[in-house]
């Protein structure tokens, strides 16, 4: 999992530096990032 988060990282990296406004992009894929890594198994844990 360790290896598609920073591939994940490398990509907003890279659309950072395309990007004017980087900060918007990245609290995005940082929130959608959070969200997969730590709320669905907190979910599966607590619910299934």
């Amino acid at each position: 999992m360790s290896a598609l988060v920073l591939a994940l990282a490398g990509l907003d990296l890279r659309a950072q530096e395309m990007t004017p406004h980087p900060s918007f992009f990245t609290l995005i894929g940082l929130a959608i990032i959070r969200d997969w890594i730590l709320d669905k198994p907190v979910n599966q844990l607590l619910y299934g």
